[in-house]
């Protein structure tokens, strides 16, 4: 499939034949930044790979934070400034998307998971990244 799918082929030695082996979209949660700024993969997908007819190709145009640590850790390590004001005009804008946070998520248990999740950044961040450096942008 074209640029989406990861897979392996073999050649039966036998007959010559091509053998495919764990075909695998990998789209995952990567495919929420594409949606959030306009473009979902989704339907090209399934057109191209069920209905064998091509969309027309269309381009993700809204700016977006696509982000899975919270924002204060976030901007506590952007030296830029410039580039920190566009992080917060972002946030504040609500154009900030992290795919384990869904608003249509219901499951408590799967809610205080997420939310003790992005807390442990917190943690990992100060154990093995202590402070912002010219790196870190």
């Amino acid at each position: 499939y074209r640029g989406f799918a990861n897979f392996d082929v073999k050649i039966d030695p036998r007959d010559g034949r091509a053998l495919f082996f764990e075909v695998n979209p990998r789209i995952g949660r990567n495919n929420w930044y594409m949606s959030a700024a306009g473009a979902n993969p989704m339907p090209v997908m399934v057109a191209d790979l069920l209905d064998a007819s091509p969309l027309e190709k269309r381009t993700a145009s809204t700016e977006i934070l696509y982000s899975m640590v919270p924002d204060r850790l976030l901007l506590s390590y952007i030296r830029d400034g410039a580039l920190a004001a566009r992080v917060k005009r972002l946030i504040r804008a609500g154009r900030r998307v992290d795919p384990l946070l869904n608003p249509a998520e219901k499951n408590l248990r799967r809610n205080l998971t997420v939310r003790l999740q992005k807390l442990n950044h917190f943690r990992k961040f100060a154990r093995y990244y202590p402070e912002a450096t010219d790196r870190s942008f």
